[in-house]
């Protein structure tokens, strides 16, 4: 008999580690340290905590081996170590079994984790675009091991397509422990769209009597989840048919826009005659085209394609569940006896009123049937005489002549017609064509007198306004041969006049309508006469300025105080059409881009003026300078234009963009233009035609003394970039997050004079420190867009120092970029030429400004918009937009050259929606994407 429990000796201590998803497990010979029996010799084992812990699901009993987890890291756990002299089973065991024949040790077991955080994805999963929503992407949750502090989740679905719901969408967690380290695992969630739809086309009709619609049935379906269907038609119209009056064979062309291949074919499905007489009822029915074996009312049609053939055709051998689309003719013959229709045909006289003063071109001829009589120079007035027509069969199609009858004698007997299918010259019409029979076709009377080529000559036309559905808008109208499509309204002289208009159909069928209309000048403004005065804005230089307003104000004797605007155009050219009598005002303005050739090199002009050394030399110069508007040019005019420069001004406070002088005016004392004043405006005093002047103007940009501002349309200045650049010189360090790093800017040689942009993304700026000679005055800073912006005139190789608190890590060289957005980077070497800039980090090559793409202005907008972009060489750029649910709506491709460029949109030609928009620019090498906002 063995009486005395075996010696239980256990390890000291005992280390486990974690797995990567925090477990881990030991089992009880693992922490024996030579436990024995007297007897026997042969010991078994049992391990358990001393205290129960969370690890154990099966509750805290003696087993051979031990579980750990997450809650046990960087724990020291006591574990109690049973050792038997007698076997016992495998697996967990009661607390008393084998009592007196066990003794027991307790060691420390300390757990550790020495892996970087990790995790264990969701698993990978696929569904049914049915069944899928993106707003609820709920695919699980992963398993973290111990280490993780906190974690972060990226959903890409650039793979995704939302339109058609199919793609991949990628979920990428991201997990970080307490000490900066990270690691990422990643689940695929793949959207299936599984094409499966079956198809019945449309009956073949014959219609007796039509209606507006143009309804004809179309195709249904079954079948449809996530297909996005496509389905239109088009029409061929036969008009030389046996059996009806015309025919219409709509050609249904059927496409799933999620599957369809534009370089493959569609099936075409034939239209099934199985009975030789073309009206019998069984060629009527539209096939049902579906998979083989469908039953049911969608079960595929079986039957004769043509009567002559000896079998019938099963159409389940059009389908296919991978089918590119499909094409089918329906056959639709139409009888119509139905007159066309009037929309409305007016029973009363329509009154035309005239507030317009008498066009000397237009009806000053001899309308009498007497020779050599003096010309009657007619009022006239525009008449918009206009009917909407329609007809159940033919819709919009119809013929339209018109009868157009006049009373130009004024003896309220309406003498002369125009008819629409023979129609006189242009600028003439038949006088007295309807009652003297000696001239059956009447005397050419010219109507038409303006000093222009016979093919830019008015002649009567008729004008389709509209088409909207069944119904058409159509118009007398003047046109010329020289511009067949330019309508414009006829002028008719005073008076009552009628029309007849006849519309008539395809087969047959005609309807007539008659206006009675009455053109007047109740205020009696018709008699002045109008003619053109103009002029030109040029620079002092004679360089032609494009879009410069002008403003005429004007009173006349017998008319109400007028106002006219005009824009010069690309010559620079302007004219207005003004009443003769009249007595005006001309004042030119333009005040936009008002950065417009204003840089640092016009400060250095200035500053070289203002002291002595180099006078700007001609009035222009100085009133251009004068940026304040003080009648002077002194060192405020530098600090204005230098705020507007460094983006402090968005434009000058006390001035506009451009100031104009008349081209006439002699200056009191050229060398001080603001001795005495100067007008910015002309004058002129009874207008008549014997005496019509020119006002002409010298256009200044305000700020620009060096005349290189655009003067055209596009306000793009061209500039040549090819030179040597002026480096900045600073050296390469790597930046850590947190860090307050130094950055020391010089010039690498002696200057008169720089500006630039300085980008610095992933940095904040927390103090500038100006060198010798500069001051905070030459810069300014716009933290919030990681921005700041430098202009500095004088002599020296400048230098400054910018304290930075790096926000995230890498090299320097990285983070400081040289921008176009608002100052673009320039340097004015001694000998004042205009050089560019570029930026050196050590032993590196310089960098000039890159590609960038700007904020759009303004932003949100309703309208329009400006985007800007900044190409370093010429090249092809191609910008895109995108809505929110990624709509493309707009490509717009061209070839630009180097330097800012603009493109203006216009929410009409976008249709976008209030909301987000995506905005990218992209060239061959490099692409930039933006938001912006509609509203």
């Amino acid at each position: 008999m063995d009486s005395l429990p075996p010696a239980a000796v256990c390890d000291s201590i005992q280390h486990v580690f974690l797995d990567a998803l925090g477990h881990a497990g030991i089992t009880a010979p693992e922490v024996d340290n030579g436990s024995a029996d007297a007897c026997s010799g042969a010991v078994f084992f049992k391990i358990k905590r001393l205290e129960p812990g969370a690890c154990d699901s099966l509750g805290n009993a003696f087993d051979d081996a031990l579980n750990f987890c997450c809650p046990d890291l960087a724990d020291s756990v006591q574990v109690i170590l049973r050792v038997y002299d007698v076997p016992v089973p495998a697996g967990p065991v009661s607390d008393n079994l084998a009592a007196g024949q066990f003794s027991d040790c307790i060691l420390p077991v300390v757990v550790l984790d020495s892996l970087p955080p990790q995790c264990q994805a969701p698993p990978d999963t696929v569904v049914l675009c049915e069944n899928f929503d993106i707003n609820q992407l709920d695919f699980g949750v992963p398993v973290f091991s111990c280490r993780v502090d906190s974690y972060g989740l990226d959903v890409d679905i650039d793979q995704f397509d939302s339109y058609c719901k199919q793609g991949v969408i990628t979920r990428t967690f991201e997990v970080f422990d307490a000490g900066g380290q990270s690691g990422e695992c990643t689940q695929t969630i793949t959207i299936s769209n599984q094409q499966y739809y079956f198809i019945r086309f449309p009956d073949d009709l014959f219609v007796t009597m039509c209606d507006t619609t143009g309804y004809y049935g179309e195709p249904e379906f079954f079948g449809i989840d996530c297909e996005k269907m496509e389905v239109k038609h088009t029409d061929s119209v036969f008009t030389v048919v046996p059996d009806a009056c015309f025919k219409i064979e709509r050609t249904w062309i059927i496409k799933n826009n999620c599957r369809y291949d534009s370089s493959q074919a569609l099936v075409q499905v034939l239209n099934p005659e199985p009975n030789a007489l073309s009206v019998h009822p069984d060629n009527l029915p539209g096939p049902v085209v579906s998979a083989a074996g469908t039953t049911g009312m969608w079960a595929p049609t079986r039957i004769r394609i043509h009567s002559a053939d000896p079998d019938s055709t099963d159409y389940s051998i059009f389908w296919s569940a991978d089918v590119n689309g499909y094409t089918y003719k329906q056959v639709i013959k139409v009888v119509d006896i139905e007159q066309p229709q009037f929309l409305a045909c007016p029973a009363a006289t329509t009154t035309f009123v005239d507030s317009s003063i008498n066009d000397f071109f237009l009806w000053n001829a001899n309308y009498t049937t007497v020779p050599d009589n003096p010309n009657q120079d007619l009022c006239e007035g525009g008449v918009d005489l206009r009917v909407t027509i329609t007809d159940a069969c033919f819709g919009s199609n119809l013929g339209v002549d018109y009868v157009l009858s006049l009373d130009v004698d004024g003896d309220d007997i309406q003498e002369t017609e125009v008819r629409s299918n023979d129609l006189p010259t242009a600028g003439s019409v038949f006088f007295d064509n309807i009652n003297n029979p000696a001239f059956p076709i009447g005397l050419s009377k010219q109507y038409d007198q303006r000093p222009v080529v016979p093919n830019e000559k008015y002649q009567f036309a008729l004008q389709t306004v509209s088409v909207s559905g069944k119904y058409r808008t159509v118009r007398l109208a003047w046109h010329s041969a020289a511009a067949p499509t330019a309508y414009t309204l006829p002028q008719l002289p005073l008076g009552n006049h009628s029309i007849r208009w006849t519309i008539y159909d395809g087969c047959g069928n005609e309807n007539e309508c008659v206006l009675n209309f009455r053109v007047e000048d109740p205020d009696g403004t018709c008699t002045p006469a109008e003619v053109f005065i103009g002029g030109t804005m040029e620079t002092e230089e004679g360089e032609p300025v494009a879009n410069a307003a002008i403003q005429l104000e004007g009173t006349h004797p017998g008319l109400s105080t007028f106002n006219l605007f005009a824009l010069t155009d690309p010559q620079g050219m302007f004219s207005l059409s003004v009443p003769t009598g009249s007595s005006y005002t001309v004042t030119p303005f333009r005040d936009d881009s008002p950065l417009n050739g204003v840089s640092t090199f016009d400060l250095l002009l200035i500053n070289k003026h203002v002291l002595g050394l180099a006078a700007l030399g001609s009035p222009y110069k100085l009133i251009a300078a004068d940026a304040n508007k003080s009648n002077s040019v002194t060192t405020f005019d530098i600090v204005e234009l230098r705020k507007l420069i460094l983006g402090l001004y968005l434009q000058l406070p006390n001035n506009g963009a451009w100031r104009f002088v008349p081209a006439g005016h002699a200056f009191a004392d050229p060398n001080n233009p603001f001795m005495g004043g100067f007008p910015e405006f002309e004058t002129l005093v009874n207008l008549q035609q014997n005496n019509l002047p020119m006002h002409n103007f010298i256009a200044m940009k305000v700020g620009d003394v060096n005349g290189n501002a655009a003067t055209d349309l596009a306000n793009v200045v061209v500039e040549d970039r090819n030179g040597p650049s002026l480096v900045f010189d600073t050296d390469d360090q790597l930046l850590t997050p947190g860090a307050v790093v130094p950055v020391r800017l010089r010039a690498a040689e002696t200057i008169s004079g720089f500006q630039f942009t300085l980008n610095y993304p992933g940095l904040e700026l927390v103090e500038l420190e100006p060198g010798a000679g500069l001051a905070a005055e030459n810069f300014a800073v716009f933290n919030r867009e990681n921005t700041l912006t430098a202009s500095w005139n004088g002599v020296g190789r400048p230098e400054f120092t910018l304290h930075f608190r790096v926000l995230e890590a890498g090299q320097l060289r990285e983070r400081l970029q040289l921008s176009n957005r608002i100052a673009r980077p320039e340097a004015y070497s001694e000998a004042l030429e205009i050089r560019p800039i570029a930026l050196r980090f050590g032993d590196t090559g310089a960098v000039r400004a890159g590609f960038e793409l700007y904020q759009n202005r303004p932003n949100p907008f309703s309208g329009a918009t400006s985007i800007g972009f900044y190409l370093p060489e010429a090249k092809t750029a191609t910008l895109r937009v995108w809505d929110a649910q990624g709509r493309l709506l707009l490509t717009q491709t061209a070839a630009y050259s180097a330097g800012v460029q603009t493109i203006e949109l216009d929410n009409d030609l976008l249709g976008a929606s209030p909301g987000l928009l995506y905005y990218e620019l992209k060239t061959d090498t490099e692409r930039a994407v933006r938001k912006m906002v509609v509203y």
